[in-house]
């Protein structure tokens, strides 16, 4: 490649980050490839790196790790998830983890902590970028299908999958109600999967009227319930007669909506949280226990892909109305004071095009 440096957001310190001039990355090892980003999406853990909540983070990182790429260069070994060469020039949806499959973590299933790649503007330079550095390149690039737009397919490996994690984890059966608190990215993928895939009916719950509204026009909810406006025990009570959700799905990761879940859930019901916390919090123990409830945690694995992926090239399900806002690299930084504000309920998701 002849372009020796090019434009990336890189994270400095806790609450700095800039988009700077670096050097392009190159081929270091043979399962390597070098992609040009096409499109990739701000993340709220993207957030939570920029203010130094995720101290495995180590400033100076490009951050980043929802993308697709065309691919530019690739190293001798390098394979796609199906095992087929890359193929310069084609079009890959990159999953937000590279993992060798052979270091401890990765024995474990821990790939997100992979000391041989890891999560992307995490644990190594991420996508928010001209270029990006894909190691270990079977494990993560995932060729988008004839047909497809990157588009279609830039939530899968991280928004849809971390929603499949939180509703295998909450043991849902077809035909249930389920409760998602928070309605963002991460919950409105839960809703659509919930809805439209496992055949369930959805009630959202969060204070923006806005996503609420939003989420009762696409059809993935049957209901809301705002706290700011709504007597939540009594519309509980009315929506599960008087039972309480077998199953919340948890997603914004913080006192209030982890206290409202847990109020929520009914008797030997699960709350299901995937959530990457920005702070410590507390966990209303008695309103679990009493409940004979369980609570269940952590970090997705990358369960579900080819599921979702047929399910969106059949129309099944869709993550492209939540794409509300999008710019080029140049107003990223915009990107995040919007998507990361408080003020903005319409944003349901950030994306960078090329």
């Amino acid at each position: 490649m002849e372009q020796k440096t090019m434009k990336a957001l890189v994270y400095h310190e806790p609450g700095k980050i800039s988009l700077d001039e670096v050097d392009v990355p190159v081929i270091k090892q043979p399962k390597d490839v070098i992609g040009k980003v096409t499109i990739n999406a701000i993340c709220t853990s993207d957030v939570h790196v920029m203010h130094g909540y995720l101290p495995m983070a180590t400033p100076p990182l490009i951050l980043g790790h929802e993308f697709c790429v065309e691919a530019i260069e690739a190293g001798s070994e390098a394979k796609d998830i199906q095992g087929n060469d890359i193929v310069i020039g084609k079009h890959y949806c990159v999953l937000p983890a590279s993992f060798c499959g052979e270091c401890d973590f990765c024995k474990a299933g821990n790939i997100a902590g992979c000391v041989n790649g890891g999560t992307y503007g995490v644990m190594q330079n991420g996508c928010q970028a001209e270029y990006v550095r894909i190691p270990d390149s079977h494990s993560g690039m995932l060729p988008i299908p004839e047909g497809m737009t990157d588009k279609q397919i830039v939530l899968l490996g991280d928004m849809l999958a971390t929603a499949w994690f939180g509703i295998e984890n909450a043991n849902v059966e077809e035909g249930q109600t389920i409760a998602v608190v928070g309605l963002g990215p991460v919950g409105m993928c839960a809703c659509e999967l919930l809805t439209n895939y496992f055949g369930c009916k959805v009630v959202g719950l969060t204070r923006s009227q806005e996503k609420l509204d939003l989420a009762l026009k696409q059809g993935v909810i049957v209901a809301g319930i705002s706290p700011a406006t709504d007597d939540v025990a009594a519309r509980v009570a009315e929506l599960t007669e008087g039972k309480g959700f077998s199953a919340v799905i948890e997603t914004p990761g913080n006192q209030s909506s982890m206290d409202l879940a847990c109020s929520v859930v009914g008797y030997q019901g699960i709350v299901s949280t995937i959530a990457i916390f920005g702070s410590a919090i507390t966990i209303p123990m008695n309103a679990l226990c009493y409940k004979n409830a369980t609570i269940k945690m952590g970090v997705q694995q990358l369960h579900g892909i080819a599921e979702m992926l047929e399910a969106i090239m059949t129309g099944k399900i869709s993550t492209e109305w939540m794409l509300t806002h999008s710019s080029s690299l140049d107003e990223i930084v915009k990107g995040y004071e919007v998507f990361g504000g408080s003020d903005t309920p319409d944003c349901i998701k950030w994306v960078i095009e090329a």
